[in-house]
């Protein structure tokens, strides 16, 4: 009624080793991986988020400066209608 766990099987599969400590390698076998020399790199990337983030941010600023004075105008026009 009960078979063998390896009925079937010719062999043992070995279970995963790890490593002491519990944590596997951070490399996962990528041994002669190139680096790629990004020098200069965060620079760029910090004048161009400025570059194009300042200005979208002051066009933001305008236009929500305009949407809150017509959505001003929209609720006081509701709330004194009633008294015209």
């Amino acid at each position: 009624m009960n078979a063998p766990l390896n009925a079937g099987r010719s062999h043992q599969v070995p279970a995963p080793t790890r490593k002491r400590g519990g944590t596997r390698s951070a490399d996962h076998g990528a041994v002669n991986r190139k680096r790629v020399d990004r020098r200069g790199l965060s620079t760029m990337e910090v004048a161009l988020a400025t570059g194009i983030m300042l200005p979208f941010a002051a066009g933001l600023y305008f236009i929500g400066k305009e949407a809150c004075g017509r959505l001003f105008q929209i609720i006081q026009s509701l709330v004194t209608w009633p008294f015209l």
